[in-house]
């Protein structure tokens, strides 16, 4: 199955992704271990999935010692129905 993406789509989930970034870093200055910076993170990245940014996205905030932060949200592929889970494997390319 191909995906064609236009320019405008891929430069607003470009946009997106660099403001979950923003928004990670500013939570990581806070306690990650709270329920709220959690949620904080929960909301950005449901939302970048909810506005079609992206079919599905997962995230993990680690420190030295321990996974801190673990999300998946959205779909494995377009209308599949298979969700996003903390291993889904992504094929990336540069």
């Amino acid at each position: 199955m191909t995906i064609s993406i236009n320019r405008r789509s891929f430069l607003e989930t470009g946009a997106t992704v660099v403001s979950t970034v923003l928004v990670a870093r500013q939570v990581l200055g806070q306690d990650l271990t709270a329920n709220s910076a959690k949620d904080d993170l929960d909301t950005v990245l449901r939302g970048i999935v909810e506005r079609g940014g992206a079919p599905g996205v997962v995230a993990a905030v680690t420190s030295p010692a321990e996974a801190i932060y673990l999300g998946a949200f959205g779909e494995r592929g377009l209308g599949q129905g298979v969700p996003m889970t903390h291993d889904t494997v992504f094929y990336l390319a540069s």
